[in-house]
């Protein structure tokens, strides 16, 4: 046991560790009620080493309500602060600090066959600086007694190890403590009602002996086990007697093994899973308040944040890793292919009007994509909006059927979601205004739009949109035909909507490549058709900007 500051390699952990409010320290009906504070502050961490003693002090009084002890040097942020005190005659109140740091009692409190109410406790990972500790008590002591020592190495978070605490006449005093971890620093205060002396042969080292009738001794333990806690009770009359309160201190461990749970997780794509990991020392005790650095294999197929929260980028497998202090430790994430493009809902309504507005049945779900598709004679395009501020964003172009029909077709993606009407605007009144409204579940929300082409044709030719290249598979194709008499679906197409006997249409394709609208019509038509990717990023997603989408001139 060192008995003067020495220097030790430090590193230290990146992680903020708040320490409560000082709590109250009541174990008993007689216990003190700390102070209140808080504080956060990075742990210097000496992981593997040994727990040192800095510097100790004592003081006493006779008479005094409250008795304080000055450490006589700086102490250490992170450190270790153990006070031992003995009172006979009042009921303690506090332990407080300059600091603010928090006490806990190291075991119990225990009294000497003479009346000396005797007890430790200790404050861990101290905010650092000038130390005076103060005990309160509810009216003037007969005595009060206090010991304090700074240990340097000692576990941040978790210090205490083992406690132990004894009373009695006998001369020759021996406890056993059982500690779980290597290297432990064993502190023991010992009231004598007449005298306390160091033990013999367990390599105490006692260093305060407060009015030569007690001792505060310590020694540095080898592997976790059995120690005996060793002390003299120097009598002079046969009921002379002690109090014995012990405590070992575990030193900060170094990481032995990690352990990332759950080993294995499938997410959804675009979904997301925590992962934990747990760190034990060379014994299996668990560890705390380390730093622990997450990274992914492939972060492609799935990111991991600095928490161990994972999202599924894009379909496949990616290991996890979690590190902390040169160990490390692993799980499997497998992320699912996403969802296909579905129909959701539809609705479709026509007027003579300059400005047409079309309410979908039910509340639309945030993150869907919204299709829109219209036609009008004898005037202009001006706006589309919609009640949720969604963008809008035109698939293809305009194209106009034989008969005078313009057909235009937008979308707007990652929609805000909720109750929903769409609102097209025309320069002037028209005589025939049509908007088609429709709902897909699954598509990108980032890009959507992989493919589109327009066409219009005379009468008894066949309908078809013309080739369009898509680059991602199973894409959904959107096709709004006007006919200038009735339109109606292709082969594989779905009709989701025929106000007037126009039509809206969609499919599923498979593997990317080149596409086409098809419908049939009985005379003059247009058609606008657009293929919608699923998803293929599964980032989170800023939110959608509002907008509205004005035309320019005609034709657009």
């Amino acid at each position: 046991m060192k008995d003067a500051r020495s220097l030790v390699r430090t590193f230290t952990i990146a992680a903020l560790l708040p320490l409560v409010p000082v709590i109250s320290c009541r174990e008993a009906p007689t216990a003190p009620r700390a102070t209140p504070g808080t504080s956060s502050r990075t742990l210097t961490s000496t992981a593997g080493t040994s727990i040192t003693r800095l510097q100790a002090k004592d003081n006493s009084a006779a008479g005094q309500q409250q008795v304080s002890v000055l450490l006589g040097q700086q102490t250490t942020a992170g450190n270790l602060v153990v006070v031992a005190f003995d009172y006979e005659g009042a009921e303690l109140t506090s332990i407080t600090d300059s600091q603010g740091n928090t006490f806990t009692l190291a075991g119990s409190e225990v009294t000497s066959p003479g009346g000396a109410r005797t007890r430790m406790y200790y404050a861990n990972n101290i905010k650092g600086g000038t130390e005076q500790v103060t005990i309160a008590l509810d009216r003037g002591a007969d005595i009060l007694e206090i010991n304090v020592a700074e240990y340097s190495g000692a576990d941040p978070v978790s210090p205490l190890d083992a406690s132990a605490q004894t009373s009695g006449t006998q001369a020759s005093v021996n406890i056993p403590i059982v500690t779980t971890a290597d290297n432990d620093v064993l502190v023991a205060y010992c009231k004598g009602d007449r005298r306390c002396t160091e033990g013999s042969g367990e390599g105490f080292i006692g260093f305060l002996h407060l009015n030569s009738q007690n001792v505060l001794e310590d020694k540095t333990a080898g592997a976790a086990g059995t120690y005996s806690v060793t002390v003299a009770n120097n009598k002079q009359q046969a009921d002379d007697g002690f109090a014995l309160v012990a405590a070992a201190f575990k030193p900060l461990s170094a990481v032995a093994t990690v352990v990332v749970a759950p080993d294995t997780s499938t997410i959804a794509f675009g979904a997301t899973t925590s992962l934990t990991a747990t760190l034990a020392d060379s014994r299996g005790n668990v560890l705390t308040g380390r730093t622990v650095t997450w990274s992914s294999s492939n972060a492609d197929i799935a990111t991991v944040d600095a928490t161990g929260l994972v999202t599924g980028i894009t379909a496949g497998t990616a290991t996890i890793t979690a590190t902390a202090e040169g160990q490390s430790g692993t799980a499997t994430v497998t992320v699912l292919p996403p969802p296909p493009v579905t129909f959701v809902q539809a609705k479709a309504r026509g007027q003579a009007a300059q400005t047409l507005s079309v309410p979908f049945n039910a509340a639309t779900a945030a993150g869907n994509l919204v299709v829109v598709a219209f036609d009008y004679t004898g005037t202009t395009f001006t706006s589309i909006t919609d009640s949720q501020g969604n963008v809008f964003t035109q698939v293809g172009s305009e194209v106009t059927s034989p008969g005078g029909a313009a057909t235009r077709m937008y979308y707007a993606k990652n929609i805000n979601g909720g109750p929903e009407t769409v609102t097209v605007t025309l320069g002037d009144s028209t005589s025939s205004l049509e908007v088609y409204i429709a709902e897909y579940h699954g598509a990108d929300p980032v890009s959507p739009l992989d493919g589109s082409a327009q066409n219009a044709g005379p009468t008894d030719s066949p309908v078809t949109s013309g080739l369009f290249v898509t680059t991602s598979a199973n894409d959904r194709v959107v096709a709004y035909c006007v006919g200038d008499t009735y339109c109606h679906p292709g082969p594989g197409f779905a009709s989701r909507s025929t106000l007037h006997d126009n039509l809206l249409e969609d499919r599923k394709v498979g593997a990317a490549g080149s596409f086409a609208a098809t419908a049939f019509a009985g005379s003059g038509w247009g058609i606008v058709a657009g293929a919608f990717r699923q998803r293929i990023s599964g980032a989170p997603l800023p939110p959608p900007t509002a907008t509205t989408v004005r035309a320019r001139g005609a034709g657009q």
